[in-house]
């Protein structure tokens, strides 16, 4: 990881201050894969009125900004959360649970999750288990406080969310899937602070996206984009060639390789337009097997794609946490780079 140093760095706008009038509702908002409506209603809500709105069957919605044409941008970031989904109840009444998307098991244990209809269930694991690496999911389960298999409160395939609502700690916002629900916070607030941009420009709020980037084929197929800039969250805890990431170091700029010509015009506008932006940023280079990345390089389109990542903290677990300043600076960049779209 690589940080950009500069002697001046441009201070946010403080509009992006509105950012947790929405990010508060969308961490409260149930998304499990496949099952986005209450979030997608909420976004849609969000955006300004008289937009062009589209979506794909799997759920995914897209906005379409911009003049119509070829060389067509792809802004996306997934809707949905990790989730927990039963699969097996004991004969004590007790959930076995799999995972729709990335969770860290060891976790998980003493939290409570959410089902549908407002059942409330605790993860529990044996006495004799060990806090740290070795904990599986396989060897929880949860519990709603019955004795029997006939008396558990849910079924086969019911999908359970932390409980755990946005907090402020000092500088940070701390709760579940904090870092995702702020870059769709960021992205629903484009159209209103960009709303003639220069180029076509489809923003993308992608259904099914946190289980193998399954929504992120059908959009791409669906909006035909030249280029694409994915946007997600990134674990601190990620090793590097340049250290460790950090919360407060502004948001992080993934390049792909630039094997292709496609890929080497991305990374000039790109690194260009990210430099005289003002906005400081971290840089790292995408790995061929990245699986998202795979997905638009080897479309039909061959798609080149970049990503914007958000530092977070305790990744895909129910304390997962981000720094608000990066939160922000990821919406300053990203309109710093629309705006200087031309230089594609």
């Amino acid at each position: 990881m690589k940080r950009i140093s500069r002697k001046a760095t441009r201070h946010v706008r403080r509009s992006s201050s509105q950012l947790p009038d929405l990010l508060g509702r969308l961490v409260a908002a149930r998304a499990p894969a496949g099952r986005e409506e209450e979030v997608r209603a909420l976004l849609a809500e969000a955006l300004p009125r008289g937009l062009a709105l589209s979506g794909t069957p799997l759920g995914s919605l897209h906005v379409e900004l911009g003049p119509s044409g070829p060389r067509r941008l792809l802004l996306a970031a997934a809707m949905d959360q990790p989730s927990l989904m039963v699969s097996a109840i004991d004969d004590q009444g007790r959930a076995r649970m799999r995972s729709l998307g990335p969770v860290v098991p060891r976790s998980l244990a003493g939290h409570r999750l959410r089902f549908d209809g407002g059942v409330l269930g605790v993860v529990a694991c044996p006495w004799e288990a060990e806090p740290g690496e070795g904990v599986m999911l396989e060897s929880l389960w949860v519990d709603f406080g019955v004795e029997a298999r006939a008396d558990c409160p849910v079924g086969l395939a019911a999908c359970g969310m932390f409980e755990a609502p946005l907090e402020t700690l000092g500088g940070n916002w701390v709760g579940r899937s904090v870092a995702s629900r702020a870059l769709l916070s960021v992205m629903v607030g484009l159209p209103s602070k960009l709303p003639r941009p220069a180029i076509p420009l489809t923003i993308g709020f992608l259904a099914h996206a946190s289980v193998d980037d399954r929504g992120l084929g059908p959009s791409a197929n669906a909006v035909s984009p030249e280029q694409a800039i994915l946007l997600r969250p990134l674990p601190v805890e990620s090793a590097t060639g340049g250290g460790r990431l950090a919360l407060g170091r502004g948001p992080v700029l993934g390049l792909p390789a630039a094997a292709d010509s496609g890929s080497r015009r991305l990374v000039a506008w790109l690194m260009t337009a990210a430099r005289r932006s003002g906005v400081a940023f971290q840089e790292r280079v995408l790995a061929a097997e990245d699986p998202a990345l795979r997905i638009l390089q080897g479309s039909a389109q061959g798609i080149a794609a970049a990503t914007l990542e958000i530092p977070a903290a305790n990744l895909n677990t129910p304390a997962e946490m981000i720094r608000k300043g990066d939160a922000e600076a990821v919406q300053e960049l990203l309109l710093q780079l629309l705006r200087r779209a031309d230089q594609r």
